[in-house]
């Protein structure tokens, strides 16, 4: 008997051994394959031996982290910037949220305190009153700059609503020497008192008491002169508030034209009253000149009025001559254009003294 011939082989399984192959012969109708294309020599392998645990998966890729969680790294960082930015957005909204409420509080106390809520119907009643349907000598004005205001007929009968209201004014504006006067417009949360600072920043976030806080106060333009009929444009600033304090329901007037023509505005000072209806409601440019305070003459303040309400979104119009007086209210817009400002504007038609 010849030696056994033998042969390193590997099975696909990965198995190392030797096969003896005289004592493997091979025919053509055995179970056996035969492979001659080895580089090791005849390959021989039983199927019919093979099991099923014998028969291995793919086997699968492995994976490399490349960075949190398994993703990459560009991934997370944007995943934790969202989730910061998300977090930093709940956050704002709920401290401005808190901070506007409480700033509603604290002017809602004051409105108590002072009882500023008064009976708008009974000031044109025996008061001392000069209305825009009188004569044109009763709205004497210089040509250059205002003089004294509105001429007021003395007969008028006493009218204690009105003289208590200027006496509450002067006792808050005694304590806070920065008072103005006092705005209210009926069917809105519009009931302030105003202040008019050393420039128009500070009350952007200072109460009328010189409290820091997040809702400011209605304000003057600093520009004004402290007699209300000293000015053909009085200008009045006030935040756009998301809970409906300060100058948000200026919205009113936006939302409704029968709002615009049946409200009025009152503006009160140590002075007396004084009574503008609307004649302009529009969107501006923070940039435009809207808020102008001065004119080189009456016929420039003309000139803007009728530029004003040119581009009112109403079709309400008047016709001013250089004895009338205008106020201007401003405030933000809320149309996520922070440049934006809607401007509500009213002519003088009444005063109270």
């Amino acid at each position: 008997m010849d030696e056994a011939k033998t042969q390193n082989i590997k099975d696909p399984l990965g198995r190392r051994g030797k096969l003896d192959i005289n004592s493997a012969p091979i025919s053509d109708d055995s179970d056996y394959l035969v492979s001659e294309t080895c580089d090791d020599g005849i390959f021989v392998s039983s199927i019919s031996e093979v099991t099923e645990d014998d028969i291995s998966s793919e086997p699968q890729k492995k994976r490399f982290k490349t960075g949190f969680f398994g993703g990459g790294f560009l991934d997370n960082l944007m995943f934790f910037a969202a989730v910061a930015v998300f977090i930093y957005c709940v956050l704002n909204i709920v401290y401005l949220t808190v901070e506007q409420n409480v700033g509603a509080d604290y002017y809602d106390q004051y409105r108590n305190d002072y009882d500023f809520s008064l009976d708008l119907t009974g000031f044109g009643v025996g008061a001392q009153t000069m209305s825009r349907t009188d004569s044109d000598e009763a709205f004497v004005a210089g040509v250059s700059q205002p003089n004294s205001g509105i001429v007021v007929d003395n007969k008028g009968e006493y009218n204690e609503e009105l003289e208590q209201m200027k006496a509450k004014l002067a006792a808050l504006k005694n304590t806070y020497p920065d008072v103005y006067g006092y705005i209210m417009v009926e069917d809105t949360r519009i009931s302030y008192p105003i202040v008019q600072g050393k420039d128009n920043e500070y009350y952007l976030n200072h109460a009328f008491t010189g409290e820091t806080m997040k809702n400011g106060s209605i304000f003057a333009d600093y520009r004004l002169k402290e007699n209300v009929t000293n000015n053909y444009n009085l200008v009045l600033y006030g935040h756009h508030c998301t809970n409906g304090e300060m100058f948000a329901d200026i919205m009113k007037f936006v939302r409704s034209e029968d709002f615009f023509n049946t409200h009025k505005i009152y503006v009160y000072t140590t002075d007396g009253l004084y009574v503008y209806e609307p004649f302009n409601m529009a969107i501006f440019q923070y940039t435009y000149q809207y808020f102008r305070t001065y004119f080189v003459n009456g016929e420039a303040f003309v000139d803007f009025v009728n530029e004003m309400q040119s581009q009112s979104q109403f079709s309400k119009r008047i016709e001013v001559d250089e004895n009338d007086r205008i106020i201007t209210l401003s405030t933000c817009t809320k149309l996520g254009i922070s440049s934006l400002r809607y401007c509500l504007q009213g002519v003088l038609v009444e005063v109270q003294e």
